[in-house]
This record gives structure tokens, sequence and C-alpha cells, in this order.
């Protein structure tokens, strides 16, 4: 028992030398090779327009993880859809903190939280009321590596907290995403 721990601890010992050069290499990349620019954007036309815009500055912790802060713009306009119908057009605007775990060179989980300021329509009185929502998103998605320092990709993410105020109530969200490094 004694010698198994002395090859545990020997192994610990190891893998610690081992992380705190891989931390030391990292380290030595240039602020500018870390930091990514990039985001999301939508666009839906007819019956219903939507616009979104998503961007996002970020930064590489490591290889693996990226964290950052990112600002949302949305634009809804829903068409009446008979003759008299009710109209219905909203502007959102929204911001939050990120993070992106890459578990494989193309495959990276995320996670977000996202304070969005939005019209909302009360089911009861159905008058239109403006509120900041929270979200909170989990969620995967797939990139191809652009050169250098670029991701292309789309992901797919789900919000957790399911306000019944909020645009992404029980709707998954899907998102183009583009990061550029600087």
């Amino acid at each position: 028992m004694n010698k198994f721990l002395n090859y545990f601890l020997l192994g610990i010992i190891c893998l610690s030398t081992n992380l705190c050069k891989a931390q030391e290499k990292e380290e030595k990349k240039p602020l500018k090779e870390r930091l990514l620019f990039g985001g999301s954007m939508g666009l839906q036309f007819g019956g219903v327009t939507a616009v979104q815009v998503a961007p996002m500055l970020g930064y590489k912790v490591s290889d693996r993880l990226i964290a950052g802060y990112g600002i949302n713009y949305q634009y809804l306009d829903v068409k009446p859809v008979y003759d008299g119908g009710p109209s219905y057009t909203s502007n959102s605007f929204g911001h939050g903190p990120f993070a992106q775990f890459f578990v494989l060179d193309n495959l990276y989980l995320t996670g977000e939280f996202l304070a969005l300021n939005t019209e909302y329509i009360d089911p009861i009185s159905q008058e239109v009321f403006r509120g900041t929502i929270p979200h909170l998103f989990v969620g995967a998605g797939y990139v191809n590596q652009l050169g250098g320092n670029g991701y292309i990709g789309i992901g797919l993410k789900y919000d957790l907290i399911q306000d019944s105020r909020s645009p992404y109530y029980q709707l998954p969200v899907f998102t183009p995403l583009l990061m550029i490094g600087f």
C-alpha cells in the first residue's frame, strides 16, 4: 500500500509539473494573439421580419477555453395574419458574459448569461410591457478554423431559466458563429 501511495504521489507531481510547463508556454503568447472578435447574426423576412446582431469580444484563456462578453440587438416585426389583425414591432437589447470550452478541436460546449431588455405581452391583460429578462444558455457547436486565429461554425443552445416572457421560451436557439483573432 505504501509503495502504491508513493507512485501515486510521484504521478501527481509529474502531472503538476507538466501542467505548469504547459501554462508557461501558453502565457508566452502575446495578448494580440489571445483576443478574438466575432459574434452571430440572424435574418428572417416574410410575415415575420427578424434581425439579430450579436457581436462579442473573447479572450483565449487557454487553447481550449474562450471567455468573453457580448452585446445583443434584436428587431422583430410581425405583420397581421388577416386584414385588420394586430401587428407587433419590438426592439430588444441585451448583454452578458459567455464561455466556450473546446472538447475536441472542432466541437465546443458553451455557456452564456444574457440579460435581455425586451417587450413582452402580458397573457392576462394583453398589455405590452418592457422589462429585462434573464437567460442562462447552455449548448454545443461545431466550428471550422479559418486560418491562424479565426473560426466559423454553427451552434445550438437552450435557455435553462425558461421565463415565459422570454422570446426563447421553450425554443432551442440556432446560432451561426464567426470569430476572428486580431
